[in-house]
């Protein structure tokens, strides 16, 4: 469902949030909704396909959670566009509550299904798809993005074409941080699979720190509200903060999973601080994409995190075989380093086309 959203939309979501940043049409929220509702039947017909196509590999997954799993991409999707919308207008604090009440009623609706004795597959799917649909209807009201009629023209062209990178970009960045976890299980099985997983669920999940002040900090940038030099010093203590966080996961989180699941986890151990490293490099990527967002045209966003990906695939795969899950946790650093080099000398592109005024905003 997540990657029907990532690829499905095209790209206009994020056209749309750039454009109301930059102030474009931002006056006609309705077309700009009109715009992103619009690709949800593509999303919801993605979707259903992928859940056909994967039932023929053998496994029966039944109408009912076909039904829902198209239910779930589209609620996504519009809850998705909602935020990236909200995103346009700066309204950061309602975004951040509707998220945090779609979060909160995931877990009630999961927690009382089971608790009556009715969590199934397709229940749990419902239970995460209405929370999604709730939220994206609530905001959309709130920050003013009412559709327009049916008939209004909308710019999809140009859209789709300011978009593609984005979602190429969205497509490549969620592969490369994925990849490394199927390409474990694929080759070494579910159980070096579970322990790469708990592996890097503790440097992974300080990642909403730079992710969430490289987005604000880009966003600024994009509407004119401040400058490189104003956001460059922020941006520089951000690494260093995350650095330091990074450097306490790996100290403290060795002890942690041995705690937690004992001493049969000692190459889970060995290979933390590399993850850490990785995140800090990491870090960094998100900090370059930040700038992009705020300084490149946007149909050159997403080339940092289709590289990171490309390398990411390809050294996971090869070293794998060899190395084990440490080999996987070199490949992310690989990755990382890659995506953040590259963002970093396609951010310097960029910022010396903005200076120049090449590319307009």
């Amino acid at each position: 469902a997540w990657g029907a959203v990532i690829v499905g939309d095209l790209g206009v979501v994020t056209a749309c949030r750039l454009r109301l940043l930059a102030g474009v049409g931002a006056a006609d929220r309705g077309v700009h909704a009109l715009a992103a509702g619009s690709m949800l039947g593509v999303q919801g017909a993605l979707a259903g396909l992928g859940a056909v196509l994967f039932g023929l590999t053998g496994t029966d997954l039944g109408a009912s959670v076909v039904v829902a799993t198209v239910g779930l991409a589209v609620s996504i999707g519009a809850m998705r566009a909602a935020s990236e919308l909200g995103y346009g207008v700066r309204g950061y604090r309602w975004v951040s509550f509707v998220e945090l009440g779609v979060a909160a009623g995931q877990v009630v609706a999961s927690t009382g299904l089971w608790t009556v004795g009715r969590l199934s597959t397709t229940t749990a799917v419902i239970a995460m798809a209405i929370p999604h649909l709730v939220g994206a209807v609530v905001m959309g009201r709130r920050l003013g993005f009412v559709p327009s009629r049916i008939g209004t023209r909308v710019p999809f062209r140009s859209l789709a074409t300011d978009g593609l990178s984005s979602m190429l970009g969205s497509a490549a960045h969620y592969l490369a941080v994925r990849s490394n976890r199927l390409v474990v299980a694929g080759v070494l099985g579910a159980r070096s699979a579970g322990e790469f997983a708990v592996a890097v669920t503790l440097p992974e999940t300080l990642r909403l720190v730079p992710r969430a002040i490289s987005q604000v900090l880009g966003d600024r940038l994009r509407s004119g509200e401040t400058t490189l030099r104003d956001v460059r010093r922020p941006l520089i203590l951000v690494i260093l903060c995350y650095v330091v966080l990074q450097g306490v996961v790996a100290w403290v989180g060795p002890g942690l999973v041995t705690a937690l699941f004992g001493e049969t986890f000692t190459e889970v151990v060995e290979i933390l601080p590399v993850l850490a490293l990785a995140e800090c490099l990491f870090a960094v990527s998100l900090v370059f994409g930040g700038l992009l967002k705020g300084l490149a045209h946007p149909s050159r966003i997403g080339v940092p995190d289709v590289v990171g990906a490309v390398v990411t695939v390809v050294v996971t795969t090869v070293v794998v075989g060899r190395w084990g899950i440490s080999g996987a946790a070199w490949a992310a650093v690989a990755g990382a380093a890659s995506m953040a080099l590259v963002g970093g000398l396609w951010a310097r592109v960029s910022l010396r086309h903005a200076t120049a005024g090449e590319w307009g905003r």
